[in-house]
């Protein structure tokens, strides 16, 4: 696959905080056994060194593309057991700013994850899968990169290369939805956590590729049961 950024939008803007844990971390790193695994549910795992992230809203564009679970063999991603190897140092020492190291330690090693699931392919299912796939990757980062564009089915085919029906039961199978719902559900994601900001809901109807705010309201209302303005910091 030629170079196409399928991160950037994804990781943009993250700024989550760490904290070590005893046991049940989402982040879990075993330099010794030569093994990272992060999970949204808490790694079972015994020993080595745990960490409880917090990723924040989760509409964020991260959050709508993480899966629950990854794993990497640190034995085959030198760059990356480096990186792990200074966070355990800043973990388990007492040093200047040391909080602060965690915290942006953390945000590299999750986008160096990130890039190691993207190119093994071992997320089977969802937008990862989508991303790490040759003919589907385009088609994703259309979606992530342009939210308000109007988009027609028949145009994300003619960006895979394929037949329509050939794309849209590819699709399906990788990511788990339909393009139009996935579309739909990245845009209602985005609007959420834009309306948490305090963002008007004209400018987010607009931004999210409705043409008025009252559509735009019964798409919110439909996904989230209740109306957009109801989000919005009061």
């Amino acid at each position: 696959m030629s170079h196409l950024d399928r991160l950037t939008v994804l990781v943009q803007g993250m700024s989550l905080s760490a904290n070590a844990v005893a046991s049940g971390g989402t982040l879990w790193l075993d330099d010794a056994g030569g093994q990272i695994i992060f999970d949204l549910g808490g790694v079972a795992q015994r020993g080595g060194v745990h960490l409880h992230l917090n990723l924040g809203d989760p509409g964020t564009a991260l959050m709508l593309a993480l899966p629950d679970r990854m794993a990497v063999d640190l034995t085959m991603a030198p760059d990356l057991r480096a990186l792990v190897q200074v966070l355990i140092g800043e973990v388990t020492a007492t040093r200047c700013a040391g909080g602060f190291a965690v915290d942006r330690l953390c945000e590299l090693i999750l986008v160096h994850v990130l890039r190691a699931q993207l190119e093994t392919g071992d997320v089977a299912l969802g937008p990862l899968a989508g991303l790490a796939h040759r003919q589907l990757a385009p088609v994703l980062v259309a979606i992530h990169d342009q939210p308000g564009r109007i988009w027609r089915a028949d145009d994300f085919a003619t960006m895979a290369g394929m037949s329509r029906s050939a794309f849209m039961a590819t699709f399906h199978k990788t990511v788990g939805q339909s393009p139009m719902a996935y579309l739909k559900d990245w845009r209602m994601g985005l609007a959420r956590a834009a309306l948490g900001r305090g963002d008007r809901v004209n400018v987010v109807a607009r931004r999210s590729g409705y043409q008025t705010a009252e559509a735009f309201t019964r798409a919110y209302t439909q996904a989230f049961g209740h109306a957009p303005a109801e989000a919005r910091p009061r």
